[in-house]
């Protein structure tokens, strides 16, 4: 028997899910780009390796820089057509009488659980409050007026005024920036992601998780064990870092192979 669920919630869960899709670009490529910075300006080794290749690296980081702002600037992105933080909060708002009451979050967990598991673990589900969304609320502002301040103006020059040294500007543009204000805003979609998630699937009371952000910490101990596994920025900075320090390792070989085809 097929089970009808409700649009506002049909609607909610597809927002939730671009929510989510779009946090996980903005701390993949934030953080590739942040291993692959802090990486060659750290280790000589493999700085060597690079400085061999600068042109391809330097336009990977341009790459990824762009990349980043495009996933950070859809996440905080004011217009009505773009599916923003901002977007998914109002409509959890608007409609959380019938979204996150302990019946509805029922009517899904019988979805995936026995009806009566279902039924016990909605008794002791939490309904949020007024003061629980006007937590998020404020927090979601706070990080908006940042990027306002400290991304709107590259996210504009980026995609709209940039000449033809396209690549030299991108990288200058970053220089611009305090690191640890751009890393919130590419994690801080996570976290609010997170909290929406349990409130909806779990009944949980909507309080966002810290993630890590310092990149020298997540390159000593990428993992960070959590409930619910590893953060997405923590995968990203592991496998950038295996993949970076492996050309440490094949260095002398791609000198080799670079005498062979008489390069300088």
């Amino acid at each position: 028997m097929a089970v009808t669920v409700p649009s506002e919630e049909q609607e909610f869960s597809a927002r939730l899910d671009e929510l989510e899709h779009d946090a996980r670009a903005a701390a993949r490529f934030t953080y590739a780009a942040a291993t692959l910075d802090h990486l060659r300006s750290r280790r000589p080794s493999l700085t060597a390796a690079l400085e061999r290749d600068a042109d391809f690296w330097d336009t990977v980081l341009g790459a990824l820089q762009t990349a980043s702002v495009a996933a950070v600037a859809r996440v905080y992105d004011p217009r009505s057509e773009v599916v923003s933080a901002d977007r998914v909060l109002k409509h959890a708002i608007a409609h959380a009488p019938t979204l996150f009451s302990r019946p509805a979050l029922q009517a899904r967990l019988a979805r995936r659980l026995p009806v009566r598991e279902a039924a016990e673990e909605s008794l002791s589900a939490h309904e949020p409050t007024v003061a629980d969304f006007a937590a998020l609320r404020a927090s979601l502002d706070r990080h908006g007026a940042l990027y306002a301040s400290a991304i709107g103006p590259i996210r504009h020059e980026l995609f709209t005024e940039l000449d033809g040294s396209f690549l030299m500007d991108t990288l200058a543009l970053f220089q611009t920036v305090q690191r640890a204000d751009f890393e919130r805003l590419a994690l801080f979609p996570l976290s609010l992601h997170g909290a929406l998630r349990r409130l909806f699937h779990d009944g949980r009371k909507p309080e966002p998780e810290i993630p890590p952000s310092d990149i020298a910490r997540l390159i000593a101990d990428p993992m960070h064990a959590r409930d619910g596994g590893a953060w997405e920025q923590s995968y990203m900075v592991r496998d950038a870092w295996r993949f970076l320090t492996g050309l440490e390792r094949t260095d002398a070989a791609e000198e080799k192979r670079g005498r062979e085809f008489g390069e300088d």
